[in-house]
């Protein structure tokens, strides 16, 4: 675990915001409302960054919304896929 933190630590950012920015698929990017991990605000910055994304917010979840509360989460999931594909 401790070298795949590090890979992500060293991996040069302004290489990561252009490959975002790059995407050019729909593309969705859920966050759980109160997870300490993947912080939904820097998740909305990185939605914010590829064009037409789009962005949910799972309320009263952490890092497992799908498992935390499946409800809200499908809703968000599948109401993406049902413009998508």
């Amino acid at each position: 675990m401790q070298k795949a933190v590090k890979a992500v630590a060293a991996y040069p950012e302004s290489e990561a915001v252009a490959k975002i920015k790059a995407l050019a698929i729909p593309t969705l990017l859920v966050a759980g409302e109160v997870d300490q991990t993947g912080h939904s605000a820097g998740m909305k910055r990185v939605a914010d960054m590829i064009k037409g994304a789009e962005f949910g917010i799972v309320p009263g979840s952490g890092h497992y919304p799908w498992a935390e509360n499946p409800t809200d989460f499908n809703k968000i999931f599948f109401g993406f896929l049902d413009k998508h594909v």
